[in-house]
């Protein structure tokens, strides 16, 4: 039997914002500038997010996908220490 780990999960998507593990799409940028990377907005160094198909927010991969390892509380928090406020919310 499977011991319950509250920080793994079997879906590749969980958003940090309402829970879901359903992704609406992907996107993939590129920044022509490496200043931009310097800045103070939590979202300069984000070259890839994806949509909630819930409550439509977009989170960084790295936050939805929690890699590195990252726990799910972890992404939580990243997502609620800066991340979220700038996060925006498509009308559909």
């Amino acid at each position: 039997m499977k011991s319950f780990d509250p920080n793994f999960t079997d879906e590749p998507f969980l958003c940090p914002n309402c829970g879901s593990t359903r992704c609406a799409g992907s996107v993939h940028v590129s920044i022509p500038f490496p200043e931009v990377m310097n800045s103070s907005d939590p979202w300069s160094g984000v070259l890839e997010w994806q949509t909630c198909q819930q409550c439509k927010k977009s989170i960084p991969a790295h936050i939805a996908e929690r890699w590195n390892g990252m726990t799910i509380e972890q992404a939580k928090q990243e997502w609620q220490d800066g991340i979220r406020k700038r996060s925006t919310k498509k009308a559909r």
